[in-house]
């Protein structure tokens, strides 16, 4: 297991790889860049993660920017936090974080992580992945989160 979690952030880099058709749906979609399309499009697949609902996450958490930085130091497209980064492998570093594909595989995952522990109720795993367990844990949260409710209304207008 951990010689899997020590590949998630050896990539290629982006420009390596021509973005496929349907990556340039997406990007013109979202008016982003067809590269930080296929990172978000391969991460989410990889994941299973619904690719409506991957675009939408990295949409409200930094606008498609690789390169966020929140004021609590969440990093790159998907936003994590380096230590939440840590826990789903170990030798990330900070500038890896800020590599769209790294940051996509480990968001996705993460977001799947969240999935798999609400029972596929996304909308308490997207409360568990920007608030954290202990609040979607709770049960009043369901009517407190505009953030879940934002990112579903994107990603299934």
């Amino acid at each position: 297991m951990r010689f899997l979690l020590l590949l998630l952030c050896v990539t290629t880099p982006l420009t390596a790889q021509a973005p496929t058709r349907a990556a340039k749906q997406w990007a013109q979609k979202y008016h982003i860049d067809p590269i930080i399309a296929q990172a978000v499009m391969k991460a989410a697949d990889g994941n299973k993660i619904p690719r409506p609902l991957a675009f939408a996450l990295v949409q409200l958490e930094s606008a498609f920017d690789s390169a966020a930085v929140s004021s609590t130091g969440a990093l790159g497209l998907t936003q994590l936090l380096y230590s939440t980064a840590r826990d789903l492998d170990p030798t990330v570093t900070r500038e890896q974080l800020l590599e769209p594909t790294c940051n996509a595989r480990l968001g996705m995952r993460y977001l799947r992580q969240m999935l798999n522990r609400y029972q596929q109720d996304p909308r308490l795993a997207l409360v568990a992945y920007n608030e954290g367990m202990r609040v979607a844990d709770s049960l009043k949260v369901l009517y407190t989160s505009d953030y879940a409710q934002h990112i579903l209304e994107r990603a299934y207008p």
